[in-house]
């Protein structure tokens, strides 16, 4: 019996590889909802922790066979192809060279998320709050381990958004690290020492 040589037409051949930017949009969610739970150790080792290695074996997986088929789609001159593989190596690369810028925009993008599900909660609180007690400043749900841990902060006088180095007042003795303004005088703030 002879052998039938079957050709892929090139149409067929320079189809979009989907999984590519698939794989970036579901660990780049991923990534925001764990920041999202919060600074609380049992929250990010029962949720978080498992979440972050799936996603990232998977990402790791799939970095490697986006290369793979990007090598094959340029080799081919597929470069529909080739453009959609080279989603997912070209956003690893970047987040090597600027793993801090990355670190930082996916943070914020947590604290905010934080922000908007659990913001009646903290209104609320400071509503219920009676006119004759000062609220100056107000420290909520102040979470983490015990190296550093992070607070949503109402403060009035918006002291706490200033430089780490010109503190004063109320923040200096915290070890106040930094803080993302979220909303009016809503603050994320992070403290370590």
């Amino acid at each position: 019996m002879a052998r039938q040589h079957v050709t892929v037409s090139s149409e067929l051949r320079d189809r979009l590889f989907w999984w590519s930017p698939l794989i970036v949009v579901v660990a780049t969610c991923s990534t925001i909802f764990v920041s999202a739970l919060g600074p609380s150790p049992s929250l990010f080792f029962m949720i978080g922790f498992p979440i972050i290695g799936v996603v990232g074996l998977a990402s790791a997986a799939f970095t490697v066979a986006s290369a793979v088929v990007l090598v094959r789609a340029v080799l081919h001159r597929a470069w529909r192809r080739a453009i959609s593989a080279s989603v997912l190596p070209l956003l690893i690369a970047l987040v090597s060279c600027f793993p801090v810028a990355a670190h930082d925009l996916l943070q914020d993008a947590g604290d905010h998320l934080n922000w908007y599900v659990n913001r009646s909660h903290y209104i609320a609180i400071l509503a219920a709050r009676g006119p004759s007690e000062p609220r100056s400043i107000e420290i909520f749900d102040e979470e983490g381990m015990s190296f550093a841990t992070s607070a949503v902060v109402y403060d009035e006088s918006d002291s706490v958004s200033a430089p780490v180095e010109k503190v004063s007042g109320f923040w200096t003795g915290r070890c106040l690290n930094g803080a993302n303004h979220l909303e009016g005088h809503f603050y994320r703030a992070y403290f370590g020492c």
